[in-house]
């Protein structure tokens, strides 16, 4: 299977990238399998996939989420992720 992964704030320098293809041996796979055969191949970024906030296809996803042929997935530094959630909806920017 193959599927389009996005890579956000730190996660994008240490791969070098901000997108790729990336192809699966499986027909499906979760969120979980993509972390370990990204960190597979991309072993500078294992620490910060872990660490990392995953959405498929624009929906925040969880490591048990299932990933399907043509799945956009995006791991992010999870406090990148909020700022961008606050940025757009109508979330007070301070506490």
């Amino acid at each position: 299977m193959q599927i389009t992964v996005l890579f956000f704030a730190t996660l994008k320098d240490l791969v070098g990238q901000s997108k790729l293809t990336f192809t699966l041996d499986s027909s499906t796979a979760t969120v979980e399998a993509v972390r370990v055969s990204l960190a597979d191949q991309y072993p500078q970024a294992a620490a910060n996939l872990q660490s990392a906030v995953c959405a498929i296809n624009e929906e925040f996803a969880f490591t048990t989420d299932t990933v399907k042929d043509g799945d956009t997935v995006a791991f992010s530094h999870p406090l990148a992720a909020v700022n961008k959630a606050r940025k757009s909806s109508n979330l007070p920017k301070t506490p």
